[in-house]
């Protein structure tokens, strides 16, 4: 029962993480439009907008991640064997290089850069904190806590790229049959992980 389990929660855990690094980047995105282009801000950034916005995110991290259903199996002795993950290719272009570059590297590359402009302009604005409009000095609050958010996003997946990486060069391949290192820190990686979906919701 738990393998299949496992064989079927892994890529629905996988669609949710994704979705959650993307709704992040999205976030950041409107709060850099709302801070830093506040005219833009007005057409661009909307309730309607964000539902549109939302359920892309949702429907592409489904779709992106589909395929991962087929990457374990269960045998006749129910066992949990790779399937799609037997696959050399596979693994290295889909499982890690393509997991840096859509779950870890751009995402990263884009709330630093967004959140590099918001801090700027929010330090730029307190020399002129007189002149700022209620509405703006909100923005401005609400920006500083995404930042806080961002910077937790960061720290929570750090691990995971950490391991990613590590698992590509065949570092735990070296380890034989002890594999014990690798699975504390996979579930020291899941822990934080959920810590910041959990911050993320809140």
């Amino acid at each position: 029962m738990m393998n299949h389990l496992t064989v079927t929660l892994y890529p629905i855990s996988m669609m949710a993480h994704c979705a959650s690094v993307w709704t992040m980047v999205s976030i950041s995105v409107e709060r850099y439009i709302a801070v830093c282009h506040p005219l833009a801000a007005r057409s661009l950034c909307s309730a309607r907008r964000s539902v549109a916005v939302l359920c892309v995110v949702t429907t592409t991290s489904v779709l992106y991640n589909f395929c991962r259903f087929w990457e374990y199996r269960i045998d006749d002795h129910n066992r949990v064997v790779p399937l799609l993950r037997s696959n050399e290719l596979y693994v290295q272009v889909f499982v890690h290089w393509m997991y840096f570059f859509t779950v870890f590297g751009l995402p990263l590359f884009t709330l630093a850069s967004v959140n590099c402009c918001i801090v700027h302009t929010i330090f730029r604005a307190r020399r002129l904190r007189a002149t700022m409009s209620r509405s703006q000095l909100r923005q401005h609050r609400l920006a500083v806590m995404m930042i806080v958010l961002v910077v937790i996003f960061f720290v929570s997946n750090t691990l995971a790229f950490v391991l990613n990486a590590l698992e590509a060069a065949g570092f735990f391949d070296n380890m034989k049959d002890d594999k014990y290192i690798f699975y504390c820190l996979m579930d020291v990686n899941n822990l934080l992980v959920e810590f910041n979906s959990s911050i993320n919701l809140y």
